[in-house]
């Protein structure tokens, strides 16, 4: 089934880029290369960025990304010309919550087993 929206998660490869930049400064430098790619900080949530059909959430060194499936193919090569990223694939499961996707243009969230 081909999804309107997609949600995925990525993280940053290697040691590297987590040793280089620490804290207060690994943030500042991600808000930077976000902002370079259009995106903008919510104010309520300094961890989350988004712009027109995609959201993207920080955690740690994992980014969740969700968005329309086309921008989602663009962020993922913008964001690889940036900072050393993998792609985890699409989320089934984060942080004890189910994540499925019923139908095409639906996503539902439990945390029933929790």
């Amino acid at each position: 089934m081909k999804y309107i929206w997609s949600i995925y998660e990525m993280c940053f490869k290697g040691r590297s880029y987590m040793a280089e930049a620490v804290g207060e400064k690994l943030y500042d430098h991600f808000r930077t290369i976000m902002e370079s790619l259009g995106f903008k900080c919510c104010v309520s949530e300094p961890f989350v960025f988004f712009k027109a059909g995609i959201i993207i959430g920080t955690y740690v060194d994992d980014l969740l990304c969700i968005g329309r499936v086309r921008e989602d193919v663009d962020l993922k090569v913008a964001l690889a010309k940036c900072v050393d990223v993998k792609d985890l694939g699409e989320v089934s499961n984060l942080l004890s919550t189910l994540i499925e996707r019923p139908s095409r243009d639906a996503v539902t969230l439990s945390q029933e087993g929790y």
